[in-house]
């Protein structure tokens, strides 16, 4: 962002036990706190703690700012000896002033007497772990990720936690890693304080800097480099308007390494390892598949990459969206091309971010550019367990969806414009208008678009006609108007 400045500085957070104060680094934009970074007092380092604020901001894409302002000569020192290639000055810092002041009244609100060991993860804990307790959660990590639940486990998805010896009764975990970016997991009190967690996530809460959750909880990162290295990231996660946290405590950090074996060994529905039960929430997300469950975090970095570009939206964020925006959102992403870039928006996406695109997003990005496509769809079958069988009455194509809420509303014969996505033989809708239209629509509404398909009696239609943005923006158009007269008629 030309010429934006960013103002830097560190705070007290609290007294460790026994090892003196930690401090909190904080990196603040015109937009928000970009980076918060607590350590240790006499390892804390400006210059580090902007590098990771450049590369993982809270807020915006990772950049550099073109300047940034520290109170002191000794703050500038620390940025100046990262050589980010940043301009570096002294002065007056205010507005970073009136949030680290914020921050530290938030910290002391937070901070608590140390629990009994293994009791209450729930408790805020101002002390590092040990060199040895570390070692044993790095020799989790490691087992960790050489199961790796993700694979097993949806994004999103609850798991509820049993284990009297360690003090846990319905508490709650839930799986990190089904992006490819970080692995690891995060413990909450309870089931409901996980779902609050994941619902927030869902809505972009947490990128827009919004109020956390409304109780602490741990988390452990074992990213693979740091694992390998044998320094797992582990926090205890607080009630902050931003993502922050401090070292967990000793006790917390056994407590998520006894997890992280039992974690792994989940394979089906329930499974107990050395007193440990872990059980499935049964909900919804039973229902979604991996490539759907993919799809929330995917179009949100498409989208805000293209704002970062300057090919943005006059649109809310995309995850909180209502069903018809989502659908029209949907369409400006993958179907109707940018005017004078002669390609979509995730295209481009795709083609800029290449190297850095795991294999499921490129798998995902794949489909969704190269193979899915937008038509009216009409309901074959619906079996007992929700699944649909999809006919498009233009191609004369069927796909098998699994769409449980969906499937217990419509009957066979009723018509959907939706928009289906197949990755490695398994499909779901990715969008679909919310009007749908009841039995007997389909031998209406086909014959007026015969002349914008060119519709014979007996040729189907290529799918590859159907993918053409003039074909797509014809079908969302008569579509539209039957949905007004539909609603004129009632």
């Amino acid at each position: 962002m030309k010429g934006e400045i960013w103002l830097g500085g560190r705070t007290a957070a609290g007294e460790v036990v026994g090892e003196g104060p930690i401090v909190v680094d904080v990196w603040l934009c015109a937009e928000g706190i970009v980076s918060i970074t607590p350590a240790p007092v006499g390892s804390a380092d400006l210059g580090a703690s902007l590098r990771v604020a450049c590369e993982q901001p809270a807020v915006g894409e990772p950049r550099r700012p073109a300047r940034v302002r520290v109170a002191t000569q000794e703050l500038a020192a620390e940025v100046s000896r990262a050589k980010l290639g940043v301009l570096v000055e002294v002065g007056p810092v205010d507005a970073l002033d009136d949030a680290l002041a914020g921050l530290r009244q938030h910290l002391a609100e937070a901070t608590a007497p140390e629990p009994p060991p293994g009791t209450d993860f729930t408790r805020s804990v101002w002390r590092r772990p040990s060199r040895g307790n570390k070692a044993l959660l790095a020799k989790a990590g490691a087992a960790f990720l050489k199961t790796a639940p993700w694979e097993r486990v949806q994004d999103g998805e609850v798991l509820r936690v049993d284990a009297p010896t360690l003090g846990l009764h319905g508490a709650a975990v839930v799986v990190v890693g089904q992006a490819g970016e970080n692995f690891g997991f995060s413990l909450y009190a309870s089931v409901p304080l996980a779902e609050e967690f994941v619902d927030l996530a869902g809505a972009g809460a947490f990128e827009r800097g919004e109020p956390h959750l409304s109780a602490p909880y741990l988390l452990v990162d074992f990213e693979r480099p740091r694992a390998k290295r044998g320094e797992p990231v582990v926090m205890a996660m607080h009630m902050l308007p931003d993502w922050t946290g401090v070292p967990a405590s000793d006790a917390e950090t056994r407590l998520l390494a006894a997890l992280a074996p039992a974690i792994g060994a989940l394979e089906g529905d329930e499974v107990t390892v050395g007193g440990i039960t872990l059980q499935r929430e049964p909900g919804e997300l039973d229902a979604i598949s991996p490539w759907q469950a993919l799809a929330p975090q995917m179009i949100l970095q498409i989208t805000r990459w293209a704002e970062a570009a300057g090919w943005g939206f006059d649109a809310d964020e995309p995850l909180t969206l209502d069903e018809m925006s989502a659908w029209e959102h949907t369409h400006d992403l993958f179907v109707f091309p940018m005017t004078g870039r002669g390609d979509t928006r995730a295209a481009l996406f795709r083609e800029a971010m290449a190297s850095e695109l795991t294999p499921p997003e490129r798998a995902w990005l794949d489909a969704n550019i190269d193979v899915a496509w937008s038509s009216y769809w009409e309901v074959a079958a619906v079996a007992p367990d929700g699944s649909l069988t999809l006919r498009d009455i233009f191609s004369e194509e069927r796909r098998a969806v699994l769409e449980p809420e969906m499937g217990r509303a419509l009957s066979v014969g009723a018509l959907l414009f939706a928009r289906v996505v197949t990755v490695d033989d398994e499909s779901y809708l990715d969008a679909a208008h919310p009007a749908v239209f009841q039995p007997g629509a389909a031998a209406i509404l086909r014959p007026q678009v015969a002349g914008l398909l060119r519709l014979t009696k007996k040729k189907a239609v290529p799918v590859a006609t159907l993918r053409q943005p003039r074909v797509v923006a014809g079908l969302l158009d008569l579509w539209d108007d039957a949905a007004e007269s539909a609603d004129r008629g009632r």
